[in-house]
C-alpha cells in the first residue's frame, strides 16, 4: 500500500513539472517582436493601439487585482489583458491578477506540507508542495525567475525543519542571531528609499527642522501640532543629511533599531534569549509596513525613551527614579501618544512604589518647566500652550459614544490593511493575539512585566483619545509584543514561530524587487522624486515667498518656510486651528492667506477646487496623474 502511494506521488510529480514547464513558456502574456506586442486579451479593450508599432519604453505594465467572488467569471482573466488605457506618452497595459487569492493557496500549501512532513517523514511531500507552489505562482504572478526557485525551495525545505525544537532554540539562543535579525529588518525598509513621500507629516517635521536652523523657535515662525523636541530631532536630522532625502530616510531607521535593540535586552534580561529575538524580529516585520510604522513618524522616535524607560523600570533593581521620570517626560515632548503612559505609570508607582513618586514627578516635571521657561521668556507661551494643549484637546470634544465609533472603524482600518499587506502576518497576529488572551484567561497566567498591564492600558486609552490613524497604534504593537511570553515555550516553537519567519519572507518576496532596485540605483534614485523635479524647475524663476497648500515637502527641497504661518497643509484649514487662526470657511480661509500677496502658490485643484480661480496668477507647472499644479504671480 505504501509502495503504491509512493508511486502515485511521482506520478502527481511529473504531471506538476510537466505543468509549471507549459506555464513558463506558454502563458506569457507580452512579447516584443519589432515593436508589436503580442497579448492575450479578457475584455475588449482598444486593440488597435496595441497593433501598433510602438517603443517598448513607452509601454508600461501594471497589473490590477480583480474580483473572483463572485464574479467566478473572472478566473479566465487571470494573467490576462484586463483592460488598457494610453495618454500622449504612455500605453499602460493592466494585468488581471488577485494576490489575495494566491496568498491564501500559498498559505494552506505551506502549512499542508508542514503538517503532512512532520507526521509521514515524506520526502515526496517537500517535492509536491514545492511543485503546487511554483505552479500556482507562475499562474498567478506570471513570473518565473531563478531567485523565486531559490525562496520557495528555502521555504518548503525550512517549515520541516522548525519541527526540531531544541535545535532551533540554540538557533535564536546564539548572541550573533540578533544583529542580524536587526539587518534582516533594516533591509525591509530600504524598500522606501524610492517612494519620494511615504506620509506628507515627515514632510512637516523636516520644514520645521529648517526652521529652526534658520534660528527660530518652534512655533514662532511656522506652527504644527507636534511637541518641540521632535522639531529639534529633525534640526539635528536636516543638519546631517544635507538636504538629501535619502539620507534622511536611512537616519529615520535609528530609533526603529534602537527601539528594537531595547526590546531585545528586555525580553533577554527578564525571560531569555529565544523569546527575545523571536519577539523583535516580529515587530520589526510589523514596522515594516508603511502605516504602522515606517521610520520617521514622531511615535517611533518617542518610542525610544520610553522603550528605555520600560527596560529601567522592568530590569533594574536599584533604578534612579529621577531618571525614570526625565526618559518618560522627553517621550511626551517628542509625541503626546506617549502622555497617557504618565497617567498609567503614576497609577503603577503609587501601587508598588509608593515612595519614590515624588522623585520621579521631579524627574518629569524638569524637561516640562524648562521648555516653559524659554518659551516664557521668548514671549511664546501662550502659542506653546495652545499648540500642546488647547488645540489637542479642543480636538476631543466629541462624545464617548463618537469616540468609540471613530476607535472602532480605526481598528477595522488597521486590520483590513494588514491583511491585504500581508495575510500570513495577520493570521500569525490574530493565532498570537488568541494564544496569549487564552494562557491570560484560562492558564491564569502572569506578565513577567510589572508595568505593562498600566502601560499597555494607557495607551490603548490614547487611540481614545488622540484618534486611529494607523502609526498611533505603534505603541500599542511594541508593548503586546511584550505578552508573547505568556504563551508556552512549545507551542511558541510549533505554531507561533514558523508564522513570523514565513511571514518575514513573504514580505522580503513582495519587497524584494524595490529593495533590489533602491540598491542597485542607490545614485539614481533622485531621478524618480516627482516633487524634487518640480522644485528644480521653480529655480528657474524669481520669487521670494511661496503658499504651500500641498506638496510642501518641495520648501523642503528649496529650504524655504511656507508663507502660511500654519505649516501643515491640512491644518490650514482645519477647523480646531481657525479656531486660534484663520476663520469660516476653506475658500475665505485661502483669500486671507492670499492677502500676504504669495509670488508661488503650491495646490491640487483635486483637493481644493479654488486653487485654479485665482486671479492675477499663471500656472507654470502640472504634474495632473500627481495632482502637482504650481502657480506664479504675474507681474505687472
Amino acid at each position: 500500500m505504501k509502495k503504491n502511494n509512493f508511486r502515485l506521488e511521482k506520478i502527481f510529480l511529473i504531471f506538476l513539472v510537466l505543468g509549471l514547464l507549459v506555464q513558463i513558456f506558454f502563458l506569457e502574456n507580452i512579447n516584443y517582436q519589432n515593436g508589436n506586442p503580442e497579448v492575450k486579451f479578457c475584455q475588449d479593450v482598444n486593440s488597435s493601439l496595441l497593433n501598433k508599432n510602438i517603443d517598448k519604453d513607452s509601454v508600461k505594465v501594471e497589473t490590477l487585482d480583480i474580483p473572483l467572488f463572485p464574479e467566478l467569471q473572472n478566473f479566465k482573466c487571470l494573467n490576462k489583458i484586463f483592460k488598457s488605457n494610453q495618454n500622449e506618452d504612455t500605453l499602460t497595459i493592466y494585468l488581471a491578477q488577485n494576490e489575495i487569492i494566491f496568498n491564501y493557496i500559498y498559505l494552506f500549501l505551506v502549512f499542508f506540507n508542514f503538517l503532512i512532513y512532520s507526521r509521514y517523514k515524506s520526502k515526496n511531500f517537500l517535492y509536491i508542495s514545492f511543485f503546487l507552489v511554483l505552479n500556482f505562482y507562475v499562474l498567478l504572478e506570471a513570473i518565473f525567475i531563478f531567485t523565486d526557485i531559490i525562496y520557495f525551495t528555502f521555504l518548503i525545505l525550512l517549515f520541516p525543519l522548525l519541527t526540531y525544537i531544541k535545535k532551533v532554540s540554540n538557533l535564536f539562543d546564539s548572541r550573533y542571531t540578533f544583529p542580524i535579525i536587526l539587518l534582516l529588518g533594516l533591509i525591509l525598509q530600504l524598500k522606501y528609499l524610492s517612494k519620494e513621500v511615504v506620509d506628507w507629516d515627515i514632510s512637516t517635521f523636516l520644514i520645521m527642522g529648517q526652521d529652526i536652523n534658520r534660528g527660530y523657535l518652534p512655533y514662532e515662525n511656522q506652527f504644527e501640532l507636534k511637541p518641540v523636541l521632535l522639531f529639534y530631532v529633525y534640526s539635528f536630522i536636516d543638519l546631517m543629511s544635507q538636504n538629501d532625502l535619502k539620507v534622511v530616510k536611512i537616519l529615520n531607521d535609528i530609533p526603529l533599531l534602537i527601539s528594537s535593540y531595547l526590546m531585545y535586552k528586555t525580553y533577554k534580561n527578564k525571560i531569555n534569549s529565544v523569546y527575545a529575538n523571536i519577539c523583535s524580529l516580529f515587530f520589526l516585520v510589523i514596522m515594516s509596513i508603511s502605516y504602522y510604522g515606517v521610520p520617521g513618524y514622531s511615535e517611533l522616535y518617542a518610542l525610544v525613551p520610553l522603550a528605555y524607560f520600560f527596560y529601567l523600570l522592568e530590569t533594574k533593581l536599584d533604578n534612579n527614579w529621577y531618571v525614570l521620570g526625565f526618559l518618560l517626560s522627553l517621550s511626551t515632548l517628542i509625541s503626546l501618544g506617549a502622555s497617557p503612559v504618565f497617567f498609567g505609570i503614576t497609577i503603577f508607582l503609587i501601587k508598588k512604589h509608593k515612595e519614590n513618586v515624588l522623585k520621579f514627578f521631579i524627574g518629569f516635571s524638569f524637561p516640562h518647566l524648562l521648555v516653559l521657561f524659554v518659551y516664557g521668556m521668548n514671549k511664546l507661551l501662550m502659542v506653546y500652550i495652545e499648540a500642546n494643549l488647547l488645540i489637542p484637546l479642543n480636538r476631543q470634544n466629541n462624545s464617548t459614544l463618537e469616540k468609540l465609533s471613530l476607535a472602532t472603524s480605526g481598528f477595522y482600518e488597521a486590520i483590513y490593511g494588514l491583511i491585504n499587506v500581508n495575510i500570513i502576518l495577520f493570521i500569525g497576529c490574530i493565532v498570537t493575539l488568541f494564544s496569549i488572551l487564552y494562557y491570560k484567561i484560562f492558564k491564569n497566567k502572569k506578565s513577567e512585566f510589572s508595568s505593562l498591564p498600566y502601560i499597555f492600558t494607557s495607551c490603548i486609552l490614547f487611540l481614545l483619545f488622540a484618534g486611529t490613524v494607523p502609526h498611533r497604534f505603534i505603541f500599542i504593537i511594541y508593548f503586546s509584543v511584550f505578552y508573547v511570553h505568556l504563551i508556552s515555550f512549545d507551542k511558541f516553537f510549533k505554531i507561533v514561530l514558523p508564522i513570523y519567519v514565513l511571514a518575514y519572507f513573504v514580505m522580503l518576496n513582495s519587497y524584494f524587487p524595490d529593495i533590489y532596485s533602491n540598491i542597485k540605483n542607490y545614485k539614481l534614485i533622485e531621478s524618480n522624486y516627482v516633487l524634487m523635479s518640480a522644485a528644480q524647475d521653480l529655480k528657474n524663476y524669481e520669487y521670494d515667498s511661496i503658499l504651500a497648500l500641498d506638496h510642501h515637502l518641495i520648501l523642503y527641497y528649496l529650504d524655504k518656510e511656507n508663507d502660511s504661518y500654519v505649516n501643515h497643509p491640512s491644518n490650514i484649514f482645519s477647523d480646531h486651528i481657525n479656531k486660534f487662526s484663520y476663520k469660516d470657511n476653506d475658500e475665505t480661509t485661502f483669500r486671507s492667506l492670499l492677502e500676504n500677496n504669495p509670488d508661488i502658490i503650491l495646490c491640487n485643484s483635486n483637493l481644493y477646487v479654488f486653487c485654479n480661480k485665482v486671479e492675477g496668477y499663471e500656472l507654470i507647472y502640472l504634474k495632473d496623474y500627481y495632482g502637482i499644479e504650481i502657480y506664479k504671480k504675474i507681474l505687472n
